[in-house]
């Protein structure tokens, strides 16, 4: 087997040193793989955001729950089946939620970027749950 050689921004490259998830080979090169490298739950500034969630719906006597799994009616906007929403805050007795939080991404003018507005709308007109209020956290808020 051929010792695996290259070159990343000018310094040797050892695959033995560097997580699979960050570096990815294409063709003879060793380039950044595209995309977030923390994976579905985002990386430490929104989880910033989520841990602040949590703490108050923890404050409100409600249990927050973290990548709750929402199905999606029929087709939705993109035809998914199911949504992950950031934080749902459930009540305490039925365990059912009251009320979703999403963070996400917003553009210059500050509205939620176009991924983030689909979810939005499978969740809360795709969803068994669309009476229950969402609202939204721009991840990068302080």
């Amino acid at each position: 087997e051929e010792a695996f050689e290259a070159t990343v921004t000018g310094t040797p490259f050892d695959p033995a040193n560097v997580a699979l998830d960050v570096l990815t080979q294409v063709g003879d090169e060793v380039v950044p793989r595209r995309g977030n490298p923390y994976g579905s739950r985002g990386g430490p500034a929104h989880s910033s955001v989520v841990n602040d969630i949590a703490a108050n719906i923890r404050a409100r006597k409600l249990k927050p729950r973290t990548e709750y799994k929402v199905d999606v009616l029929g087709t939705g906007i993109e035809g998914k089946r199911f949504r992950r929403v950031d934080v749902a805050a459930l009540d305490v007795n039925s365990g059912k939620p009251v009320e979703f939080h999403q963070v996400g991404d917003i553009t210059r003018s500050g509205r939620p970027r176009a991924r983030e507005r689909r979810a939005i709308i499978d969740i809360t007109e795709f969803s068994e749950y669309t009476d229950v209020p969402l609202h939204f956290w721009p991840k990068r808020y302080r």
